[in-house]
Formats: structure tokens, sequence, C-alpha cells
């Protein structure tokens, strides 16, 4: 949560071994509005850019059997697919908006007979009615935008039974969200 603010903010520190001239440009780079945030051409006018920018001059006698050569495997294989980039149907990188996120959290809440609370800064707030061992179940959602189509959903248990939230996690929340979620906290990514 902490780390979301600050990068929305830009706020960071540089090494100490990050030359002084750097400072600056990565600064601007770095600057969260739009409108101040130093342009490409900028950034390539600018001296630390361009002392380690060595223009080679493009070779122009580079024949059709060297481009055989190349092995194709290492630029087309599966670590280099880029095909999900440009799908637009894939069900996972549906775009989905944060009402459609609320009112999926709202009916998962009256399946699982939970009461909503909605708070404010997006967060929902789903309570058991029935208490446990450790009391009653209550499980925190927070929405938060990080463009207009993508959203970062945090859900945690604030307080009950851990092995109840896990259970309700693996067998009610997850599958009714694996149409709008894309990926979740400690799934292991396929290669």
């Amino acid at each position: 949560m902490e780390m979301h603010r600050k990068i929305s903010k830009a706020e960071f520190k540089f090494p100490n071994w990050f030359p002084p001239g750097i400072h600056w440009l990565i600064s601007r780079i770095l600057d969260p509005n739009p409108k101040t945030r130093i342009s490409i051409a900028k950034i390539m006018d600018n001296s630390w850019f361009r002392k380690g920018l060595g223009l080679n001059p493009v070779r122009s006698d580079i024949k059709e059997k060297d481009l055989a050569t190349i092995d194709t495997d290492a630029i087309f294989g599966p670590r280099f697919d880029l095909s999900g980039l440009f799908e637009a149907n894939d069900q996972k990188k549906r775009s989905k908006p944060a009402k459609t996120i609320i009112t999926k959290l709202d009916d998962i809440a009256k399946c699982l007979k939970l009461k909503v609370v909605k708070k404010n800064r997006g967060l929902l707030k789903l309570e058991g009615s029935k208490e446990g061992q450790k009391g009653v179940l209550s499980i925190d959602t927070q929405i938060f935008e990080v463009t207009s189509t993508f959203h970062l959903v945090e859900v945690k248990r604030s307080e009950g039974d851990t092995l109840e939230y896990q259970k309700i996690m693996k067998q009610d929340i997850r599958p009714a969200l694996k149409d709008i979620v894309w990926t979740w906290q400690g799934d292991r990514q396929q290669p």
C-alpha cells in the first residue's frame, strides 16, 4: 500500500553512487504529471544521454545469407512470444471499469451472505453474520485505479479466522472473479 502511494507520487531517493548530473533527468522522466514530464526528444538532447549514445551508421552490406544464419529459435522462441500484447480478445487481458468490479464483489457478498459496507476511497468491507472461533470474519477489498482501464484490487482479511478466509478466497471469491482478474499475487507465471 505504501509502495503504491510512493509510486503514484513519484517519491524516490537516488543511491549515493548515482552521478549528480543524472538526478535531474531521471526526476523528469519519472514525473507523474504528463504535462511536465520530459519528452523523448528532450531526453535524447540531454548531454548525459548523448554522451553514452554511440551512433553507428547502419550497415548496408549485409547479405541475405547472413540473415538466414540467425537462430530463429532464439528470436521466435516461447520466451520472446509477444502475441499477448497484440491479441485484443484474450479473456485475461480484458479491461473492466471499477463499477464492474464493485458489482461483482456485491454479487459475491450476496451469495456468501456477507454484509457489504462501502467506505471512502474505493474500500469495501465484506462482513460475515455469524461469529467464528476468532470473531466475525471481515474482508477488506480496496480498488486502486492504475489507469482508466486497469485496476489493482487488494483483498485482505481484517478480522476473523484465517482458515475461514482462505477457504472463502479459494472456493468462492477467486472463482467468481476469474473473468475479470488478470493475475493473483503469489501465483506463478507461465514462461
